[in-house]
C-alpha cells in the first residue's frame, strides 16, 4: 500500500486535496441553510427554547414568512396553543 502511494504521489494528494475541498463547501453550504447540530456537541452545538402562549385568536400568524408555528389543541383550556420552534416568542 505504501508503495503504491509513494508510486501515485500527486494523484493521492489530487485526491486528498480534493476531499478538503468537498468538505469545505459541504460546510459552507450546511452553514448558510438551517443545519444546527445538537447540543451535546461541544462547541457549535445549539440549543433551542420553546416558548409556550395561550392566545384567544390568531390573527396575526401569517403563512410564508418564515417561521415554523405548531399547532396543538389544550386539553386543560378552551383556547388553542400555538408554539413556535424557531426560538422567537410567537
Amino acid at each position: 500500500m505504501k508503495r503504491a502511494i509513494r508510486k501515485h504521489a500527486r494523484d493521492f494528494a489530487f485526491i486528498v486535496g480534493l476531499v478538503l475541498v468537498a468538505l469545505l463547501v459541504g460546510g459552507y453550504i450546511l452553514s448558510n441553510q438551517r443545519f444546527y447540530l445538537p447540543h451535546w456537541v461541544p462547541a457549535v452545538g445549539s440549543d433551542f427554547v420553546d416558548y409556550k402562549a395561550q392566545f384567544s385568536t390568531a390573527q396575526s400568524v401569517t403563512p410564508g414568512q418564515g417561521q415554523t408555528v405548531r399547532w396543538r389543541a389544550s386539553t386543560l383550556a378552551t383556547s388553542p396553543r400555538w408554539t413556535s420552534s424557531t426560538g422567537a416568542p410567537s
